[in-house]
């Protein structure tokens, strides 16, 4: 999860922002709108066209796609808004995301040929990452589970088919992150390194410590004063 949330904010969504919006409404914009914090709109033109003498709220144009794309191309600044109305019957437009991030990453969608930033193909970088980073845990994992007490450095790596499978699943997880279009019909995207699966390195290598730290202990731990082995080695060893 830190993938995912490193990832969004990284295109300019704060994660303590990211909650309770995968059903929001969105108001269409016309092409080339450009976000504005000062216009009553937000810099939706479209939007501003017809609050022209209205006394209610326009109704919203749908709800957010996050997972197909059908909002790609929108900036959620401009088309994200929920609206009320004042003491004067004047519509007032306001953002649903309180406080927006900064673009931390200029990358260009393959698929709106647009930046990422602020829209909805920030999720699709995010669920890429995240994606990434389990294969990445799975990998470390099947090294710590290879050896019930050795270390898995003492222990090495002969094991062929080990070796094939992690192969093919490194190759099948380029191929659906990197190669169009398998990769924009899966809902993947073409990560830069340091989003490739790379925040998820520390936990996976803390994983590999820690299940070492258990062999190590069951290993060396002396047995009790009956012979039976170390309370630890008893409910430790699977």
């Amino acid at each position: 999860m830190v993938a995912y949330y490193a990832v969004f904010n990284d295109f300019g969504f704060p994660p303590s922002q990211l909650g309770m919006i995968a059903n929001v409404s969105y108001y269409k914009s016309n092409p080339g709108d450009v976000f504005n914090p000062t216009h009553p709109t937000f810099g939706n033109t479209y939007l501003y066209s017809q609050l022209t003498n209205m006394t209610s709220c326009p109704s919203p144009t749908d709800v957010v796609d996050w997972v197909y794309l059908g909002t790609a191309s929108y900036d959620l600044r401009v088309t994200m808004l929920k609206c009320s109305v004042d003491a004067k019957n004047v519509p007032i437009m306001s953002q649903v995301i309180s406080s927006w991030g900064s673009c931390n990453l200029q990358q260009i969608s393959p698929y709106t040929n647009q930046p990422v930033c602020f829209t909805t193909e920030a999720c699709k970088y995010a669920q890429t990452a995240y994606f990434v980073g389990i294969v990445i845990c799975q990998i470390f994992n099947l090294f710590a589970c290879k050896t019930r007490k050795l270390s898995v450095i003492s222990q090495g790596s002969s094991n062929t088919f080990l070796a094939f499978s992690i192969t093919t699943e490194v190759m099948l997880v380029i191929v659906l992150t990197f190669i169009y279009p398998l990769n924009v019909g899966f809902g993947f995207r073409d990560n830069i390194f340091m989003h490739y699966g790379t925040p998820a390195l520390p936990f996976a290598m803390i994983l590999l410590v820690v299940d070492e730290a258990r062999k190590y202990y069951i290993r060396n731990l002396p047995e009790d004063d009956k012979g039976k082995p170390h309370w630890f080695t008893r409910a430790a060893l699977w």
